[in-house]
């Protein structure tokens, strides 16, 4: 959860730099040192958020059978879900190859119901 949080709000506030990245230097709401640490946070989360195929997704749980890697809420120790919501979001960091988002895309799209059903 922390981890989730971490990496929600290292994205907004590189959205908000990244909007004012047409200003002058001095002018945003972010110093290239203070950018540059958000940055490598959200790698750090997102490279611990990383689950590989074959990988123990966490202790009590399974492991990683769907051939791809993904990326989960919460880092390899916790939450054992892959939720789109969480996907779609990690995508803007930039620090997901584009092959891992073209196979959780197809992950998503080979998942997704048939049919309308009650859960």
């Amino acid at each position: 959860m922390k981890k989730s949080v971490m990496v929600l709000f290292a994205l907004g506030i590189m959205s908000v730099a990244s909007a004012q990245s047409g200003k002058k230097q001095g002018e945003g709401i972010l110093n290239d040192k203070d950018l540059q640490f958000l940055k490598e946070l959200t790698e750090v989360i997102i490279d611990s958020s990383r689950i590989y195929p074959g990988q123990k997704i966490a202790e009590g749980m399974g492991y990683n059978n769907t051939g791809a890697v993904l990326i989960k809420p919460g880092g390899r120790e916790s939450y054992p879900a892959f939720w789109i919501r969480d996907y779609a979001m990690s995508l803007e960091t930039g620090f997901v190859t584009q092959e891992e988002q073209r196979q959780m895309l197809l992950l998503t799209a080979s998942t997704q119901a048939d049919r309308t059903w009650i859960t």
